[in-house]
């Protein structure tokens, strides 16, 4: 699949590229970013380069995993943060999405916008330019409150806790599960977890 740009008018999403190999050796260095996600440690300059110029590129043409810089569509040269879109079925209809944000683009709603505008496309039929997929899921450890919440806020519905489902840095702990469905309405959701967020 050939890489393209999704935007919502206040949100950019274009894919990684050289111009972006320092954000994505700072960013990745940042704990909040390491806990929750895969990227090495610790995230070298050799890796950003492998990232870009070939990982990336790999993953988009093998048509199963998306990757995108998020950016704010006023300053469309500084890397936010990542949007993934992986794992797409198409023959399913089902794919799964990943993010992480950098502490400078954080609590301003730009993720929300950036899924919302993933899953518009996601959810355009074929013949509209989309993927014509039917569920987009979404998984993450219960302590992952900020990527609970942008889920929340673009309409996922909660599906439950996998218990010892998830490995992270070496740790093992739950994961919670949420899809949202083409046939859904999208409006914010509130998963009131409770003692989840402790």
């Amino acid at each position: 699949m050939e890489p393209f740009e999704l935007t919502d008018g206040q949100v950019l999403l274009r894919v990684p590229d050289e111009g972006d190999i320092d954000a994505l050796v700072t960013h990745c260095a940042d704990p909040a970013i390491v806990a929750f996600t895969t990227v090495p440690v610790p995230y070298e300059r050799s890796y950003a380069e492998r990232y870009v110029r070939t990982l990336v590129p790999e993953r988009w043409a093998s048509g199963r995993k998306l990757v995108w810089g998020v950016r704010r569509a006023d300053d469309p040269d500084r890397l936010l943060g990542i949007l993934n879109l992986f794992d797409i079925d198409k023959g399913r209809g089902t794919a799964e999405v990943g993010y992480w944000l950098a502490a400078g683009g954080r609590g301003q709603g730009l993720m929300t916008g950036a899924v919302a505008a993933v899953l518009d496309h996601a959810f355009r039929s074929a013949d509209s330019g989309g993927l014509g997929l039917f569920r987009v899921q979404w998984t993450a450890a219960p302590e992952n409150v900020g990527s609970r919440r942008v889920a929340e806020r673009v309409g996922f519905r909660f599906e439950g806790r996998l218990r010892g489902a998830l490995v992270l840095r070496g740790r093992r702990t739950d994961a919670l599960r949420a899809a949202v469905l083409s046939t859904d309405s999208r409006e914010s959701q509130d998963w009131n977890l409770g003692v989840v967020d402790q």
